[in-house]
């Protein structure tokens, strides 16, 4: 009789354990939530005298679904607005807790602080590479090697006068000339965003490469695409950077395309830099920063991951942020 009732109560006692187990995570969960302004990411995290206003969100996801849509500075600042908070706002993103200001000498204060000198990277960036780039490898002896690299050898005065000496740059804006006034012509109207977008990157394709890559080459139209997709990735809102335990099933598949797409930028870079190694160059007007990379000497030396890093950021990065200084500039001109 005894085994037939124990056998019976064990059962039962498993599904009473684990609903108590629930029952228990969920009140932990609301009153978390409940008593922490700035939603549930920041529950348990040591704060001052003063609590940082903030909105609460929803319980797990905080402000996440909010901020997923629209126009996320006009809900910042709105959300600033309502709770009094412009100097400084906490809000929650899933498990992410973020401090937000509208207050521009806060905003120097903060961004002058060593301890906001690293940039988290979201589940794309950190697949294609971006650790590894100055913008966003964190602050250390690496970062400072990037930054001797940059100042040395990309943003010195010579390097700056070949480039704009350069035959490469003037025909490219002979080039773009001939697309506007092209266009102009046959539609009667001209689109600039996407003209400046092509001409933005031919212009650091040519100072990347020099004149190792040809403007109308199948490897050009490669990268190209490999740029567009990869600056669509990273616009995307990805739900998996706030929400850890959603990463392994890579619902919106970004993780997926992200790796394949760094497979193929590795194999690209990497064929273009074996060429470069066993090409002399003789006499070139521009060899291009993968020659100065490839030159450097054994202090400043990066390795074969670190170059092709930084070339492939740094075209991802620079050719949207040029096509919108240009865009911004055409717009002011009066």
């Amino acid at each position: 009789m005894a085994p037939t009732f124990l056998s019976f109560l064990c059962p039962f006692s498993l599904y009473f354990l684990l609903t108590i187990a629930l029952v228990h995570s969920l009140s932990y969960l609301v009153f978390s939530w409940l008593l922490t302004p700035g939603g549930p990411a920041w529950a348990g995290k040591p704060i001052g005298k003063r609590r940082i206003p903030g909105p609460r969100g929803l319980p797990v996801l905080g402000s996440l679904v909010q901020l997923s849509y629209g126009l996320s500075h006009h809900k910042l600042a709105e959300m600033a607005a309502h709770y009094n908070a412009k100097k400084l706002m906490a809000l929650s993103l899933g498990t992410s807790p973020l401090v937000v200001t509208s207050d521009p000498d806060v905003a120097h204060e903060l961004l002058s602080s060593a301890f906001f000198a690293d940039r988290p990277l979201k589940q794309a960036a950190h697949h294609m590479m971006f650790g590894r780039a100055i913008g966003f490898a964190p602050s250390g002896p690496y970062w400072r090697l990037l930054r001797k690299v940059s100042w040395t050898h990309l943003f010195s005065q010579r390097s700056i006068k070949a480039q704009a000496q350069a035959q490469a740059r003037k025909l490219g804006v002979q080039r773009l000339m001939s697309n506007i006034m092209h266009e102009a012509r046959i539609e009667g109207s001209v689109c600039l965003r996407k003209h400046l977008q092509e001409a933005a990157f031919y212009d650091i394709m040519h100072c990347v490469f020099g004149d190792r890559v040809e403007v109308d080459s199948k490897e050009a139209l490669e990268l190209r695409e490999m740029v567009e997709e990869g600056y669509e990735l990273l616009g995307r809102f990805d739900w998996c950077d706030h929400l850890p335990w959603l990463r392994p099933m890579d619902p919106l598949r970004i993780r997926h395309r992200s790796q394949g797409l760094s497979s193929r930028v590795r194999e690209w870079i990497g064929r273009v830099v074996k060429r470069c190694t066993i090409e002399v160059v003789v006499e070139s007007e521009n060899p291009g920063f993968v020659h100065v990379l490839l030159s450097l000497s054994r202090e400043e030396k990066l390795g074969d991951e670190d170059v092709i890093a930084v070339i492939w950021v740094r075209h991802l990065y620079l050719c949207p942020n040029r096509t919108i200084l240009l865009l911004f500039l055409l717009k002011n001109i009066h």
